[in-house]
């Protein structure tokens, strides 16, 4: 004869799936933000990428972070031809730029605001002008692009500097950052230099 599952039984095999899902659930989060970070240590690797077609093209120069204070001159703006980004308005080359790929999951899902989320850094902070490659003295030391750090005004700052950290997003309280001789790596908060003068900022090991 058939035995049928009592209440209690029931109601005991549902306890232990709830006990099973709770101690796996933390286990797949940290899972995928590891994963995020992963897509988005590939995500500037491939930005990389696209600077040093730019400075091929531009006579070993990077685009300035903010050339003349307009859309136009964003750095962003500069580099979207090389993602097939050709709008001519701003806004939407942002967009577009977006899902081309120059966004970070994390950092929108945190802000849900799916702009390209990355911003630049100018070597001592100097906006309008274009970095020359061939004269940075460390650049395997100087900070290029990074999480973007979020605007208390509610967007992404388009530079990263001292005083305008990246954003520790990712597992660890870390950063991903892309340095001028095109790598990338995590670093902590703490280990990212709050000194201006700091080669990270400048690029001059003085």
């Amino acid at each position: 004869m058939r035995k049928h599952f009592t209440l209690i039984e029931l109601l005991v095999v549902m306890a232990i799936i709830a006990i099973l899902a709770a101690m796996l659930l933390p286990a797949l989060n940290q899972a995928r933000a590891r994963g995020e970070a992963i897509s988005c240590i590939n995500t500037l690797k491939n930005l990389g990428h696209m600077f040093n077609f730019y400075a091929d093209d531009n006579n070993g120069l990077l685009p300035a972070v903010n050339r003349d204070g307009s859309g136009e001159g964003f750095w962003t703006f500069q580099v979207a031809p090389y993602y097939n980004c050709n709008d001519l308005s701003w806004e939407q080359r942002l967009k577009d730029l977006a899902e081309a790929g120059l966004r970070c999951k994390t950092g929108a899902a945190l802000h849900g605001l799916n702009n390209p989320n990355y911003g630049m850094c100018a070597p001592k902070n100097v906006l309008n002008t274009p970095p020359k490659l061939s004269s940075i003295q460390a650049p395997s030391l100087l900070c290029l692009a990074a999480d973007a750090n979020w605007s208390s005004s509610g967007w992404y700052n388009s530079h990263i500097a001292y005083s305008c950290r990246p954003d520790p997003i990712h597992p660890g309280g870390t950063s991903n950052i892309l340095y001028y001789d095109f790598h990338v790596n995590a670093r902590n908060r703490a280990e990212i230099p709050s000194d201006g003068n700091d080669v990270f900022w400048t690029g001059e090991t003085q």
